[in-house]
């Protein structure tokens, strides 16, 4: 697979997770070692990433996600009825990731610790600009490298509603490191991943200004 294909056809996963077949923990590690060569702030790589298979861990961190994914769904309808066909596609995909996310063979829970503290203590847009620039490239690098090795996955993030209480689960020291995500792991159900349906770069890219 090419570096071209990599970066075009990893999607966000949802439906066609393999609940049933085994992903190694091998296949985790060696994702995770890939992502460990994108940039953090400072070169601090004050990451930490957490593997969960314990499926009494995954279940306590599922029933935190659907706890608030009801709220998200009803906000994510009143967001977008203009577009019935998009959203119940949306809504599908949500739905069946929301009541099976217990099932998935790995919860990864990606964390950042730095110099700035926690996101949610009035950081200055500096300080919030450098947590999650510090470890949003090395997510996408882990995804990237699960889709070369045939892996599905998703980023999550309605667990963060109740950061603390998964902070407790995890035993992640709550007072200084984010969880940037919850990101399920699986192979997939099928091969055929294509490009999205995106807008084109002439509405999106501006030159010189806004």
């Amino acid at each position: 697979m090419s570096a071209l294909e990599v970066l075009t056809t990893t999607r966000s996963v949802r439906k066609r997770l393999d609940l049933e077949q085994p992903v190694p923990l091998s296949d985790i590690r060696g994702a995770v070692e890939i992502a460990l060569q994108a940039p953090s702030g400072g070169n601090l790589q004050g990451w930490k990433w957490i593997a969960v298979e314990d499926s009494k861990v995954k279940t306590q961190l599922a029933e935190l996600y659907r706890r608030f994914y009801s709220t998200y769904r009803e906000h994510l309808v009143a967001e977008q009825s203009a577009d019935s066909i998009a959203v119940a596609q949306t809504l599908e995909g949500g739905d069946r990731l929301a009541a099976n996310l217990h099932d998935v063979p790995w919860l990864v829970v990606p964390c950042i610790t730095g110099p700035m503290g926690r996101s949610d203590t009035g950081m200055a847009a500096f300080g919030q600009a450098m947590t999650w620039a510090s470890i949003y490239p090395a997510v996408w690098s882990f995804q990237l490298a699960l889709r070369a090795r045939g892996l599905a996955s998703c980023i999550t993030t309605n667990h963060l509603a109740f950061e603390r209480e998964a902070a407790e689960i995890l035993n992640v020291p709550y007072e200084t490191t984010n969880q940037a995500a919850l990101i399920p792991v699986a192979r997939s159900i099928g091969s055929g991943f294509r490009q999205a349906t995106r807008r084109p770069p002439e509405e999106v890219l501006a030159i010189d200004c806004w």
